[in-house]
C-alpha cells in the first residue's frame, strides 16, 4: 500500500480514509510499533493486535494481561519493544513485552490517564487526580517529578516536546485548556478554544498528539472536534467530519504514526485509519 507522505496539516485539511476498523469493544486507545497496530479496550484485560494485509487491519491475535482492569491509555516504545498500559483502577501501569508477550507492572503515586514515551524511551504518566507528571524508565524507577501550575488541575495526557517543554491538556473545575510548560510546571502558553478567531467554542481536551514539525492535535472530545495548533498553540485547523453525517464522528482517542504518516482516530467504536489526499 502506498502511503502519502504527511504531516498532521495535511491529514487534517485533505483527509483521506485508508480503512476503518471495527472493534468488538469501547476502544480505550491505540498504538503502533513494528507495523503492528495495538489497541486496548474499556474494561478488557487484553490487547488487541492487528496486521495490515491487502490494504486492510485484520484482528492477528490477543495478548492478555493478568490484572488489567481499567486500560485508558496505550503507548509504545520502539527502543524497548513493549507496550506500556495506564489501569486507572489500580493505579498500575503495565508493561508488555511485544516479543515474548511477558507482562510487569509498577504502582504509581496517583490515577494515571494519558501515557507517552519520551525522546531518551522513559514513559511520562500523567496523575489525573494530584496534577502531577511522573517521569518512570521502562522498569518503573521514578526519575522525575513535575508539579502542575495550580491551575492545571485534572489534567488528561502530556507529552514531551523536543525543546524539554511539555504539552498538557486538562478539563478543569474552571477551566479546560491545553497548555504548553517548562520543566517546573510553569504555564509558558495556553489555548481555550477562543484565541484568533471568534466564535470558537471553549476546548475540551481529552487527547494529544504531534508531529515532526511540533504541531499538536487536540481531541476536543465534547465538541465532536479535533483541532490542530502549532508549537506557540495557536490555531492552525478544525476537523469536525469524515462524512455527511457528523453524528458518526466523536473522536475520543488519536495516534499518529510518524514513520507511515497515519493518523489513527477513535470514534465510537471505530477506529478511522487517515492519510491525506
Amino acid at each position: 500500500m502506498h502511503i502519502s507522505v504527511c504531516n498532521l496539516e495535511d491529514i487534517i485539511t485533505k483527509p483521506k480514509i485508508v480503512d476503518v476498523i471495527n472493534s468488538d469493544g469501547m476502544v480505550c486507545a491505540m498504538t503502533v510499533l513494528g507495523g503492528q497496530l495495538f489497541v486496548v479496550c474499556y474494561k478488557q484485560s487484553k490487547v488487541d493486535v492487528y496486521n495490515r494485509h491487502d490494504n486492510r487491519y485484520v484482528l492477528f491475535r490477543h495478548i492478555q494481561v493478568a490484572d488489567m482492569k481499567n486500560p485508558l491509555d496505550l503507548v509504545s516504545c520502539e527502543r524497548n519493544q513493549c507496550l506500556y498500559v495506564s489501569d486507572m483502577t489500580l493505579a498500575l501501569i503495565h508493561k508488555i513485552n511485544v516479543q515474548n508477550d511477558s507482562c510487569s507492572k509498577w504502582k504509581v503515586n496517583g490515577r494515571p490517564r494519558g501515557l507517552s514515551v519520551t525522546r531518551s524511551s522513559n514513559v511520562l504518566v500523567t496523575l489525573w487526580d494530584v496534577n502531577r507528571i511522573e517521569e518512570y524508565t521502562t522498569d518503573g524507577s521514578l526519575i522525575r517529578q513535575i508539579n502542575l501550575d495550580v491551575s492545571i488541575d485534572h489534567p488528561w495526557h502530556c507529552i514531551e516536546l523536543p525543546t524539554g517543554q511539555h504539552v498538557v491538556c486538562h478539563q478543569g473545575v474552571k477551566q479546560s485548556r491545553v497548555c504548553i510548560v517548562d520543566t517546573q510546571g510553569r504555564i509558558i502558553h495556553s489555548y481555550d478554544g477562543h484565541q484568533g478567531q471568534s466564535g470558537l467554542q471553549t476546548i475540551i481536551p481529552a487527547y494529544l498528539t504531534v508531529d515532526r514539525d511540533d504541531n499538536v492535535l487536540v481531541v476536543d472530545w465534547s465538541n465532536k472536534r479535533l483541532v490542530l495548533l502549532n508549537s506557540s498553540l495557536t490555531h492552525i485547523s478544525t476537523l469536525s467530519s469524515l462524512s455527511p453525517d457528523q453524528r458518526a464522528f466523536r473522536p475520543y482517542r488519536v495516534h499518529f504514526d510518524i514513520q507511515s504518516s497515519l493518523l489513527y482516530v477513535r470514534s465510537y467504536r471505530d477506529i478511522f485509519v487517515l492519510s491525506c489526499k
